[in-house]
């Protein structure tokens, strides 16, 4: 994905590799979640899984 146009704001393919998305690896199913925010401290994935609770489910 060109970052420069996705920092532009002209990007109208981010959707498909920013937010969440399906997948497989070493034959196991899941997702991978991915986001834009080079000035957080921190960012979870939070739901009705863990309660809403940000500090159970932190992104690397």
């Amino acid at each position: 994905m060109p970052i420069y146009l996705f920092r532009q704001g002209n990007n109208q393919e981010a959707y498909r590799y920013f937010g969440a998305h399906l997948c497989e690896q070493d034959g196991q199913a899941g997702a991978v979640f991915r986001v834009w925010a080079p000035h957080a401290n921190a960012v979870a994935v939070v739901g009705d899984f863990n309660n809403w609770a940000p500090g159970d489910h932190p992104m690397q």
